[in-house]
């Protein structure tokens, strides 16, 4: 197979045997006009992508501007608020300046009356202070006069309730051997009659072997109490008790180896209202008298006999009856 070569123009185109076979120079060249317009495409898109971001951004520079327009129309707002505000303070200071000026005016204007009225006010207090004394003087003197009165007036009503009121007491004790009893009068020897009334009574035969003994050591033989209750004791005439004494033994009492003894108190009101109660005790016994060789009635300690007699009798318990 024979080979031929064409001469063309455009392409280089050879027969190979029977094929025809075309220069690979032409497509090469279809090939870069191909890339060539692919390019121009993509560059045209690219640009086209690129006006629209500017369009996008340019579109945000137009709002942000307009933000920013906003934002400083509301600041050229405010401070003209602020402005306003502040020449309104002004005008308040001003005005407070020109108060206080004339409040300082007035102050200076009226010092001197006030100083006047200070010292006239100084001298109404000292006077009001002299007054004040002398009355509190006067009241010192008056509060004396009322206590020296009050004074006189308790005294004069004690001397009065010392001289008017009931004195009650045992009267002379008998001793009655005959009969052996005792008789205790209780008298009222004071100017009115006494309130309520209670007298106890204690009594005691002691029989002894010794003269020489003490008497408050006697053996007692029999011994007894009693309480008697009264509503008042009269003045003048006396309110008799009789207290038996079965153990008693005359001859004994005038040998001197027997004693008998009566003791006891007196609880009474003295007649005046919201006194608190008198109490009186007393104590009587047979006193031997070896010269005369006689027995009379003495007084004796009632603190002591009472104290031994209770022991005796067992006062408050087993009352004779």
């Amino acid at each position: 197979m024979s080979t031929e070569k064409t001469q063309h123009p455009e392409a280089d185109i050879h027969s190979q045997g029977e094929a025809i076979v075309i220069n690979d120079r032409f497509a090469e060249l279809e090939c870069q006009v191909a890339e060539s317009k692919k390019r121009d495409d993509e560059y045209k898109r690219e640009q086209l992508a690129l006006d629209r971001r500017m369009v996008q951004l340019t579109a945000i520079l137009v709002l942000f501007t307009a933000v920013l327009g906003g934002v400083g129309l509301y600041q050229s707002y405010v401070s003209g608020l602020s402005v306003d505000a502040a020449q309104a303070a002004a005008a308040a200071a001003a005005a407070n300046a020109r108060t206080a000026h004339y409040t300082l005016k007035e102050i200076q204007k009226g010092s001197a009356d006030t100083h006047e009225l200070a010292v006239q006010a100084k001298n109404q207090a000292d006077r009001t202070k002299d007054l004040a004394d002398r009355t509190h003087d006067q009241a010192i003197a008056s509060k004396h006069a009322a206590d020296a009165a009050t004074s006189a007036a308790d005294t004069a009503k004690e001397a009065l309730h010392v001289s008017e009121r009931a004195y009650v007491t045992e009267g002379n004790v008998v001793f009655d051997l005959d009969n052996l009893l005792i008789k205790v009068p209780i008298s009222n020897t004071g100017h009115i009659p006494s309130g309520e009334t209670g007298i106890t009574i204690h009594e005691a035969v002691a029989n002894r072997t010794d003269p020489l003994r003490p008497t408050q050591n006697l053996p007692i033989a029999d011994c007894h109490w009693k309480h008697f209750q009264a509503q008042s004791v009269a003045v003048g005439t006396p309110h008799e008790i009789t207290i038996p004494i079965e153990k008693a033994d005359g001859a004994k009492v005038i040998s001197d180896t027997q004693q008998i003894v009566v003791a006891g108190f007196i609880d009474y009101n003295d007649g005046f209202p919201d006194t608190p109660p008198r109490d009186w005790p007393f104590c009587d016994r047979t006193i031997y008298q070896p010269a005369t060789k006689t027995v009379i009635i003495g007084p004796c300690d009632p603190a002591i006999y009472i104290q031994l007699m209770v022991r005796c009798d067992r006062y408050p318990a087993n009352e004779e009856q």
